[in-house]
């Protein structure tokens, strides 16, 4: 996981290209552009037809999706390491509407107090009118580069 130079407080997040929430090359999925702007994870994103709830709601596991991804890279910028989750909560506050632009943010929260191995994020959803749509906490594992292979294909070394 590369981090930003030294002085840099605003970076684009390396992404995996099969990932559901940020791959390039997943058209399935939500396409996300996660940036690390200091201590925060921002990622902007517009609703699609296909991940529609009601006629005229996102749907709730979508929204799920949206925070796990943010969360995830916020821990993972912050430790230097890819993560798993290990726990999600969202909080549903308002209907997501699907003719609105969304912002999600983001911030690593410090160590998990049940076990300091893991990490803790927090995330908004927000509209472009402010609204506060959804609210989430997640708990992470940073992995080490030989659990990660449990995960994703880790090139080689040459």
């Amino acid at each position: 996981m590369s981090t930003p130079e030294q002085g840099h407080t605003s970076y684009e997040i390396p992404i995996t290209r099969s990932c559901f929430g940020c791959g390039t090359e997943n058209d399935a999925g939500l396409g996300l552009k996660p940036v690390r702007d200091g201590p925060v994870v921002r990622a902007e994103y517009r609703p699609r037809a296909a991940h529609r709830g009601f006629t005229r709601t996102l749907h709730g596991g979508i929204i799920a999706a949206l925070f796990d991804e943010v969360t995830a890279m916020a821990v993972a910028t912050e430790v230097g390491a890819f993560t798993a989750t290990v726990e999600l909560t969202v909080r549903f506050r308002a209907p997501v509407p699907m003719e609105e632009g969304l912002l999600l943010e983001a911030r690593d929260a410090g160590p998990c107090p049940e076990d300091p191995r893991r990490r803790v994020a927090e995330a908004t959803l927000t509209g472009e009118g402010g609204e506060l749509y959804a609210t989430a906490r997640g708990v992470y594992q940073p992995l080490s580069i030989e659990k990660l292979g449990r995960f994703i294909e880790v090139p080689e070394e040459r």
